[in-house]
């Protein structure tokens, strides 16, 4: 006779398959985060109280480098920036209360499969590295609609992608492709001093003073680029940050020039 498990622990049981299968690989970026686990520390003693203290794995601890952060809880997809090793810090931002509650919604999310909602728990300069290691796990009908959401989500990382990798994803995008009138689609793009060149990037806009903004921010003395693209060349159009994204792959964006407002 067969032992019957309730549905509690065969949801446990499923989340911990997928924490085994998923996340494990996921955590092998702590060495690309330039992260250090709090045990190979030296005279870490102190810090091992304190995580001891509040009854929390010490594995999950790191100290970082080069963040403004000098220590992070970081595990699956939860990093929570840690600026004191202290009780005084922990006590008065309620950092075991927010790694249950993390874990809790997270082991949820993964349990229903709400991709999208995983992702607003994840750091932003996680959430294109964490995309790609998730990629097969996501539905194919989430797939794009993920993508999107980190796309507009993320400041930056987009560059973590390679041209095979995002020619997958935007074959998950199915949705019409007539946002415009014209067959021709005048297009800007404003780079400054750090820019990915516009032989390489992929992000464009119709609005020129959306690309003057980027060509200027951080007092930077950048160019304005003008160009052409054929709508059925876009890859998507996307103003969820009111920016009149146009993605379209650098080679098919063509008569570029120099623009001056």
């Amino acid at each position: 006779m067969g032992i019957k498990l309730n549905n509690k622990i065969l949801n446990k049981v499923k989340i911990m398959n997928i924490l085994n299968n998923d996340i494990y690989e996921i955590e092998q970026y702590t060495n690309i985060l330039n992260f250090t686990p709090i045990t190979k520390l030296k005279n870490n003693k102190t810090i091992i109280e304190l995580i001891n203290h509040y009854n929390l794995n010490i594995n999950d601890f790191y100290k970082t480098n080069g963040k403004l952060y000098p220590y992070c809880y970081f595990k699956g997809f939860i990093l929570i920036e840690i600026y004191d090793m202290s009780k005084k810090f922990f006590n008065d931002f309620r950092i075991v209360e927010i790694i249950k509650q993390r874990n809790e919604s997270m082991n949820k999310f993964l349990l229903n499969k709400q991709y999208e909602e995983i992702f607003t728990f994840i750091d932003k300069p996680l959430r294109f590295i964490f995309y790609k290691s998730l990629f097969d796990k996501i539905p194919d009908n989430q797939k794009y609609s993920v993508f999107k959401s980190v796309y507009t989500s993320s400041e930056y990382g987009f560059n973590q992608l390679s041209r095979d990798f995002l020619d997958k994803i935007f074959k998950y995008n199915i949705a019409p492709k007539e946002w415009f009138r014209e067959n021709v689609i005048t297009i800007y793009r404003g780079e400054g001093d750090k820019s990915t060149s516009y032989t390489e990037a992929c992000s464009w806009t119709i609005n020129k003073e959306i690309a003057d903004f980027f060509a200027h921010r951080f007092d930077s003395d950048g160019i304005i680029y003008k160009a052409k693209v054929r709508q059925q060349d876009i890859l998507d159009y996307i103003n969820d940050r009111n920016e009149q994204e146009i993605l379209v792959f650098p080679e098919n964006v063509y008569d570029v020039e120099e623009y001056y407002i």
